[in-house]
């Protein structure tokens, strides 16, 4: 059965309305990647935007998503491996176009000064051809190509039209808005995946060298001015995080009270294809608070799981 894959999108605001772009392909369409110095088979997978819906209005975008919804039918489309159905693919379009960014922040969080666009046209010979490309890199640019491809949808009314904000297949970060009220003086630290910045090594007033660990507690503190030049260097992916986690105890773990092998161990970590447990606190995920740790405690109900916290010569039920 063939179905539509969605691997990231991004919803750019400007000032004609909201574009929602997506990275998708089918399923059953594969292309060789070079991963690692070898060249590996995956699903294809493209830039596009989603049913051409270039600066429209939030209502409009919602009335499109609505008009696939109320039948029996409810994969829509497959993200991170599960099913969208008719809910799923509503908040979709709501939670994209309350964090849709402008064109520069998109292009600020991927370390590129510009993206290319055009139109992907198809006749009815089913020749096809690319028309009104270009680098656009502000908002300005965006929506001047936007007006630029209504015009020339206008005049081709029986071509096949399709148009492309072509961002990086592979390591797109997607943007999100940031809070006015963050002050460039506020105090944060560096996050990359789930490592901590704990030193950074400057040569010639340039960042050289970062180093991480797993422990909040160890993090550099910094301003957030600092951290966004640093994470708008070459070090790709770093996100920057309120200092203020370093001010909670990280002492809070999970014990199971049952389970074959799994009883008087202590939660680790989860994927979909089960979870880690250890059998000393010392290398349990030590949560934040409790409040971090109930979360965990329904999903391994069967195994009786208890929050435990830790003091420095003793454990606290």
């Amino acid at each position: 059965m063939s179905y539509t894959i969605e691997y990231s999108n991004q919803f750019i605001r400007s000032e004609l309305g909201f574009t929602p772009c997506w990275l998708c392909g089918d399923n059953n369409v594969t292309e060789y990647h070079w991963v690692g110095g070898k060249r590996v088979e995956r699903c294809t997978r493209d830039w596009c935007v989603f049913c051409n819906m270039l600066a429209a209005s939030e209502d409009e975008i919602m009335d499109k998503l609505k008009s696939f919804c109320g039948g029996p039918y409810q994969e829509h489309w497959k993200r991170g491996g599960k099913y969208l159905d008719d809910a799923a693919i509503l908040r979709w379009g709501k939670n994209g176009c309350g964090n849709a960014v402008p064109i520069e922040e998109v292009l600020y969080a991927n370390h590129i000064s510009s993206v290319r666009c055009y139109l992907s046209v198809w006749t009815k010979d089913l020749s096809n051809t690319t028309q009104l490309a270009g680098s656009v890199s502000t908002t300005k640019e965006l929506d001047d190509w936007i007006l630029a491809v209504r015009q020339y949808v206008s005049e081709h009314p029986e071509d096949h039209i399709y148009p492309v904000i072509d961002f990086p297949r592979d390591g797109f970060v997607r943007a999100r808005p940031e809070d006015k009220e963050k002050s460039g003086d506020d105090l944060v630290i560096l996050k990359h995946g789930k490592d901590y910045v704990t030193a950074i090594e400057k040569r010639d007033g340039k960042v050289s060298g970062i180093s991480y660990c797993r422990d909040p507690k160890q993090a550099k503190v910094m301003t957030r001015s600092e951290a966004l030049q640093i994470a708008s260097g070459c070090f790709r992916n770093l996100r920057v995080v309120s200092a203020a986690i370093k001010d909670k105890p990280y002492n809070v773990v999970i014990r199971f009270g049952a389970g074959s092998d799994v009883a008087g161990n202590y939660f680790v970590s989860s994927s979909s294809r089960g979870f880690k447990h250890t059998w000393d606190a010392r290398y349990a995920k030590h949560f934040p608070d409790e409040a971090a740790a109930k979360r965990v405690l329904t999903r391994f109900a069967s195994y009786a799981p208890e929050i435990v916290i830790l003091s420095s010569d003793t454990e606290k039920v």
